[in-house]
């Protein structure tokens, strides 16, 4: 981690907030302001958009919006695999950040199908926005229920992870269980590490170095009570990491999905398929953070 900050930290090119209907939380314009919640890594294009011809996804780590801590959203090239949006608020209630973080995904990719006509046309057919994930835990419930009632469709839905198939269900927003946080930010951390994404964020990375495993087993973060947040946030709680955790799970299912969409299905029971369902379930090293390590 401490050489991805000294590789990859970097200034924002952009700090602005993104002006957006309160209504529809359809997006107006990004302005610059130097005390703006939006940091960019990236250039605007002539119309004041990121690249139209990349995708994005976004993860989002939703608080309660009294000031204890953030709520973050973290954006995502999917095409370069690095960072190019944080937004961090700890005073924005949860039914308003569903708002902005709609409102941020729509202004990435700007075509969207409404929530309708996901339902009519299919779970599959509301990818033309950027990929929107947030943790559905607490917080969250609101979240994903203003998220709903704005109809965008381009979200992710909790998988059955204990089934052989992962069969994809239909609750919108990812539930963190102890399991679940520990392989998530297994996953992140393994990812910053081999290179396989760029965080930009130096705040963020260095967030990283404060998780730590609790006498449960878990994984939680140590400074959560005696550290001030440049946001504003009377405690850090990690929530940049676990936004980052979320838009990396973002980038490689999706990356799986495009894989396995160029390959021939195999037939659910058939030898292949129990074949390659052992491998799937092979132990995969670095997938969890081990007890002994941690993020130094």
């Amino acid at each position: 981690i401490r050489e991805a900050i000294d590789k990859f930290a970097r200034p924002p090119v952009l700090v602005g907030d993104l002006e957006y209907d309160s209504t529809t939380a359809e997006p107006i314009e990004f302005r610059e302001s130097p005390r703006g919640r939006i940091k960019l890594w990236g250039l605007l294009d002539k119309n004041g958009n990121l690249p139209r011809d990349h995708k994005y996804d976004l993860g989002c780590d939703v608080s309660a919006g009294t000031g204890a801590s953030n709520s973050v959203g973290c954006g995502y090239d999917m095409t370069t695999n690095e960072k190019v949006l944080e937004y961090v608020n700890p005073y924005i209630r949860p039914e308003e950040f569903a708002k902005q973080a709609v409102a941020i995904a729509r202004w990435l990719c700007f075509e969207q199908r409404n929530w309708a006509d996901v339902l009519r046309m299919g779970l599959g057919s509301g990818l033309t926005g950027a990929f929107l994930l947030w943790e559905s835990n607490g917080p969250g419930r609101q979240f994903g229920s203003r998220v709903m009632e704005l109809q965008y469709g381009n979200v992710y839905f909790r998988k059955k992870e204990e089934a052989i198939t992962k069969k994809v269900s239909k609750i919108p927003g990812w539930a963190s269980t102890k399991e679940g946080k520990l392989t998530l930010i297994g996953d992140y951390r393994d990812a910053i590490e081999k290179g396989m994404i760029v965080n930009r964020s130096k705040e963020a990375l260095e967030e990283c170095l404060e998780y730590i495993f609790d006498p449960l087993g878990g994984v939680s973060h140590a400074c959560e009570n005696d550290k001030d947040d440049p946001s504003g946030a009377k405690a850090n709680h990690g929530d940049r990491v676990i936004a980052d955790a979320l838009a990396y799970r973002g980038l490689s299912e999706r990356a799986t999905k495009s894989k396995k969409s160029n390959e021939p299905e195999i037939p659910i029971g058939s030898l292949a398929w129990r074949q390659q369902q052992r491998e799937a379930n092979k132990p995969k090293p670095g997938r969890e953070l081990l007890s002994s390590e941690g993020w130094y």
